[in-house]
């Protein structure tokens, strides 16, 4: 897993993760707070089989305003969750393009209405 928690112009990509109990990116903790973090890239990762586990989280997983951050270019698959592979309780602020998502249980993307997805 990766565990980003309050970050600011930083870029996690290019990693191969498979078989976790949880999330398989973490990145923007806060749960809504709004905080100096931003200007994160979620780019080019691959991510297979995550939450064996738990159920609360997603592939991707972020929790708070993530000013001019962008999630592009990742490959999602066989998700554990009943929300989304992409998964942003009290995230905004995040433009979500160009995601392979394969094999979710639910929805591949759940985000609020001000997060734009293309």
């Amino acid at each position: 897993m990766v565990n980003a928690g309050y970050i600011a112009n930083s870029t996690i990509a290019h990693n191969s993760i498979h078989r976790l109990s949880y999330d398989g990116i973490q990145f923007g903790w806060g749960w809504g707070q709004d905080t100096f973090a931003g200007a994160v890239t979620v780019a080019n990762n691959s991510i297979d089989g995550v939450l064996g586990y738990h159920a609360d989280g997603g592939n991707i997983y972020s929790q708070s305003p993530m000013h001019n951050s962008t999630i592009t270019g990742n490959w999602l698959q066989h998700d554990g969750n009943r929300y989304g592979m992409i998964y942003t309780d009290g995230a905004s602020e995040i433009s979500i393009a160009d995601n392979v998502l394969n094999h979710g249980n639910v929805r591949c993307a759940a985000v609020p209405s001000d997060i734009a997805v293309f």
